[in-house]
């Protein structure tokens, strides 16, 4: 499904040279940080001189030591990335079957689960924002919640506290669904047993809670944030519209004629599972709801639909399954009191979820779910072993079919004579830098996302500060410093880079990231009009010492 050579693992990203390069450079970052800095570990290299500019973005510190670890061993930015996003993508396959399996007691229904969910439009579609791969602790907390419900045992209350933890440390939209879900599941469970809880489940519900309350620093840093930009407006066009369900991901080798992204926000709301999925969800829902189990007689037998013990968390499955898609359709008109706009309005760490769409994950895992309980009641009705076994092999290899589609995959430059310039600068005295030309996201937003991520990974070589950056946020004075380091050698501009206590100039020459940078006769003179300054070339690209003063 995502066809990866091996020497392309080596070299090509999932996605483009913005939102997926910035995710590399977010890992990079954590992982240094968490060894060489690990008290200030929002304080990143971007956006100098403002504070927390990890929080503009998901932090992702739950996986970056593990990346760290493969850029250790490999040394190479796009190979620990991609093994990362693969094990990823292998996680969320095997997790929701997993899940599937003990809902449904059934091996060959949750295989289909698992393919349904794991390569479905929202899967393949976020290969441009891989953060969002983090689903796939999902149906592994949902099922250790169920478990723990169902025979408290302390093992299981760590583990689900372990795996509250890396999901909170994780991706900020993930992370927000999973807590309301787990509301909702926790409420509903109440409400079945009467409160009758036992000593034995409320302490390991207590040892998965204290456990949990680890992640909560963490949200420190996104509430100072929140206060120092505002909330950001929700917009109608990032929710989830009933259309966005037979959505396929662009390119789709089936269904080239369903709805495409071609209109604003529609990017964002790839949500198809495949009309085997769907179908097979709908029967798996009429006989969640309406199946029922024969009395023994003599010429009769037990009908189990489902496994009679489980059925509980399958109805609440499907709760928070509806409850979850109704905040997914987000702020649909300005003005009417959506319940996703009234939470977000009353909630502060969700300031930072825009894309309210994005909560369709936790849908399509109802529906995979779901589904593998409609192929389990066709199969019960099978006799022979080897039908079932080729019922559940045309129904696996239906929805794959369903669910192809090309991956686009990008490559960020990593020759010696681009990188030259951060290796010199590597081995000088750490001060603030500046990269020029400096892309303005108020004049050249397409330039800004597709130039600057690449630039943020390359500053890993020296983990200097740099004035530049790319992510959710941009700092108030990024436009106007932009607007006005594009006129250097100018005194204003200068002026202002004294005053950010910029040492260090790094002017691009040529062509890199597709983007013209400078040409050698531009960089020459904006070289000219400097104050005394030292000039080194390294590759196309000149590095700039302002001096220490």
């Amino acid at each position: 499904m995502l066809r990866r050579t091996p020497s392309e693992l080596a070299n090509r990203l999932p996605g483009n040279l913005g939102d997926s390069v910035e995710v590399m450079w977010i890992l990079q970052w954590g992982s240094h940080a968490m060894v060489h800095n690990p008290l200030h570990i929002f304080a990143a290299n971007i956006f100098w001189p403002y504070p927390h500019t990890l929080a503009y973005a998901d932090s992702l510190l739950s996986i970056a030591p593990l990346y760290g670890v493969l850029y250790a061993v490999t040394g190479q930015w796009a190979l620990s990335w991609n093994l990362i996003w693969i094990g990823l993508i292998l996680l969320n396959l095997g997790a929701t079957y997993s899940l599937a399996r003990w809902l449904t007691g059934r091996t060959d229904a949750a295989i289909f689960a698992g393919l349904a969910v794991g390569f479905s439009a929202y899967v393949l579609n976020n290969a441009q924002h891989p953060q969002l791969e983090l689903i796939g602790f999902v149906p592994l907390g949902f099922l250790l919640l169920f478990k723990l419900l169902d025979r408290p045992r302390w093992t299981t209350a760590v583990a689900l506290g372990v795996v509250n933890v890396i999901i909170a440390f994780g991706a900020l939209y993930i992370a927000t669904g999973y807590l309301i879900a787990l509301g909702i599941l926790l409420v509903g469970f109440t409400i079945a047993i009467r409160g009758h809880f036992g000593r034995p489940l409320v302490a390991c519900l207590a040892v998965a809670g204290v456990i949990s309350l680890i992640a909560a620093p963490s949200i420190i840093p996104y509430h100072d944030v929140e206060l120092m930009y505002g909330r950001r407006p929700l917009s109608p066009e990032w929710g989830l519209r009933f259309q966005d369900m037979v959505r396929p991901t662009p390119g789709s080798y089936l269904y080239s004629s369903l709805p495409q992204g071609s209109t604003s926000g529609t990017a964002e709301r790839h949500a198809f599972p495949g009309f085997s999925t769907m179908a097979l969800a709908a029967l798996g829902l009429g006989v969640l709801f309406f199946g029922r189990r024969r009395r023994r007689g003599a010429h009769s037998h037990e009908d189990h639909t489902l496994p009679p013990d489980r059925k509980r968390y399958l109805l609440l499955l499907v709760i928070m399954g509806a409850v979850i898609t109704i905040l997914a359709i987000g702020a649909v008109a300005d003005g009417f009191p959506t319940p996703w706009k009234l939470l977000y309005n009353s909630i502060s760490p969700l300031a930072g979820v825009r894309v309210p769409a994005r909560l369709v994950a936790f849908t399509i895992l109802t529906l995979g779910v779901l589904a593998a309980v409609g192929l389990s009641a066709v199969l019960r009705r099978v006799a022979q072993p080897a039908a079932r076994v080729a019922i559940t092999a045309v129904a696996c290899i239906v929805v794959l079919v369903e669910l192809a589609a090309p991956v686009s995959y990008t490559h960020i430059p990593d020759d010696p004579a681009t990188l030259a310039v951060y290796h010199a600068l590597s081995h000088m005295p750490k001060a603030p830098v500046v990269e020029l030309p400096m892309f303005n996201p108020a004049t050249d937003p397409t330039d800004w996302a597709f130039g600057e991520p690449s630039r943020m990974v390359w500053s890993t070589i020296d983990y200097d500060p740099t004035v530049n950056g790319y992510s959710g946020y941009v700092t108030p004075t990024y436009d106007n410093d932009a607007a006005l380091f594009a006129t250097l050698p100018a005194p204003a501009a200068m002026t202002r880079i004294r005053a950010l206590k910029v040492r260090y100039l790094i002017l691009h020459v040529g062509v890199q990231t597709d983007i013209q940078m400078y040409t050698p006769a531009q960089a020459q003179a904006i070289i000219a009009g400097l104050p005394t300054a030292t000039v080194h070339q390294y590759g196309p690209n000149y590095l700039v010492d302002l001096g220490s003063s």
